[in-house]
């Protein structure tokens, strides 16, 4: 029972980290297309896939 609450403890931690990530991400994302980058200029540098940024970029359109 023990072994399962620790297996259950670690998922939560990498779960949250996972999210902590993509939010970090998504923030760098933005401020890089608000000063003007390409998506090609971010996936290069970033090294993030391009749907990615494309989805960050869309959902900025539809907030702001």
């Amino acid at each position: 029972m023990f072994e399962a609450m620790e297996e259950w403890a670690a998922d939560e931690r990498a779960e949250g980290r996972a999210e902590g990530r993509t939010e970090e991400r998504t923030e760098i994302v933005e401020n890089m297309l608000k000063k003007k980058k390409t998506i090609e200029e971010i996936v290069d540098f970033c090294n993030l896939p391009e749907d990615f940024v494309r989805e960050v970029e869309k959902r900025m359109h539809v907030t702001v």
